[in-house]
This record gives structure tokens, C-alpha cells and sequence, in this order.
């Protein structure tokens, strides 16, 4: 669903761009949004009939509620402000949503790398602790036997 999110707010930031984006309502931004196939287009379409009965705070909380995550209620936010909002303010504000989607799912990425990363490590490292309490074994109990076998 944040993938969703993401690519919405880019569509949403081309739209911002050109002059479309300055004369369109919420009501409009809310009903090209849910043209496109997805996750997240009936969770648009029940928001936007939310709206139209003029219901704005119980469709930014269905927003929320169905995607679950901070994205998703920060997306609902802005597209109800989408009218309140400077053209200029707009644009910045959806490269700065943009930017920091693209980070944290880069963390995300990174943390998974880092998970594969030390699952494949982990038998390498178990492997080089067997050979080391090897050589310890051969190289000073074997010894240690030995000189007690000389005592008996």
C-alpha cells in the first residue's frame, strides 16, 4: 500500500506540475486517484463518497485505518488540504513526501540486505569457531593427555 502511495503522490506531483493541478478540487484529485487499479482504489472510492456528503474527518480516518501506517494517514491529510494549499506549497510539499518515502523504503531495503547479509555470514562464522576448538583440542589437550599417560 505505501507503494501505492508513493507512485500517488508522484502522479499527484506531475499533476501539481502542469497547470491541471491548480484548478482541480479534492473531489477531482480523490476521483483520478481512484481510477487507478489497485490496493488502494476502493479505500478512494469509499473516501470519496465520504467527502461528497461533506464528511472529510471520518474519510481521513477510513484512509487511515485501512492502510495502517503513517504514510497513509499523512497522504490522507494532504489530500484533504489539497484545496487550501498554495500551487508552489503544493509541489514542495509532495517532493518532500516524495523524498522521504524513497528514504525510508531504502532503510527498509537496507535493513533486509543487512538480514540476508548476516544469515549467510552466520555459518561461515560457526564454521571458523568449530575449527579454532579444533585446533585447541589437537594442539593442547592431545598434549595435556599425553604427559598425564607419562605420570601413570
Amino acid at each position: 500500500m505505501d507503494r501505492e502511495i508513493f507512485e500517488s503522490i508522484t502522479f499527484l506531483r506531475n499533476l501539481a506540475s502542469i497547470e491541471k493541478g491548480r484548478s482541480s478540487s479534492t473531489d477531482c484529485i480523490i476521483e483520478k486517484l481512484s481510477e487507478q487499479k489497485g490496493l488502494l482504489q476502493p479505500v478512494f472510492i469509499k473516501m470519496l463518497n465520504l467527502l461528497r456528503v461533506n464528511r472529510p474527518r471520518e474519510a481521513a480516518a477510513l484512509f487511515s485505518q485501512k492502510v495502517g501506517t503513517a504514510a497513509g494517514r499523512d497522504f490522507a491529510g494532504l489530500l484533504l488540504q489539497w484545496d487550501k494549499l498554495e500551487p508552489a506549497e503544493l509541489i514542495e510539499t509532495l517532493l518532500s513526501y516524495e523524498k522521504s518515502m524513497k528514504a525510508a523504503r531504502l532503510t527498509d531495503q537496507k535493513r533486509m540486505d543487512e538480514v540476508i547479509s548476516d544469515l549467510i555470514y552466520f555459518p561461515v562464522v560457526v564454521n571458523i569457531l568449530v575449527i579454532f576448538i579444533n585446533f585447541i583440542y589437537v594442539a593442547y589437550f592431545i598434549d595435556q593427555k599425553e604427559m598425564l599417560r607419562m605420570f601413570l
